[in-house]
């Protein structure tokens, strides 16, 4: 499973992650089932998903490279 991008967005109001990956059946089961539904939203148009904020151990345990994004957030200006 390869994330592709990941950056933080909001949705609804809801701070989260914008995240894409290229489509695969397994990658989209291993993200619903990981991420409840309240804290996902898929956008047909773009086909990114939007995660909230709070589910970022999950999206991690999806996509392991998600913590080179995590990782960027903390490095100084």
């Amino acid at each position: 499973m390869s994330l592709r991008e990941a950056y933080r967005s909001g949705f609804e109001g809801r701070p989260g992650w914008r995240i894409s990956f290229d489509y695969d059946a397994e990658s989209v089961e291993a993200l619903k089932q990981s991420v409840p539904q309240r804290d996902r939203a898929y956008d047909p148009e773009t086909k990114d998903w939007w995660v909230a904020l709070e589910q970022e151990d999950a999206i991690l345990a999806v996509f392991p490279q998600f913590e080179e994004h995590l990782r960027q957030l903390e490095m100084p200006l």
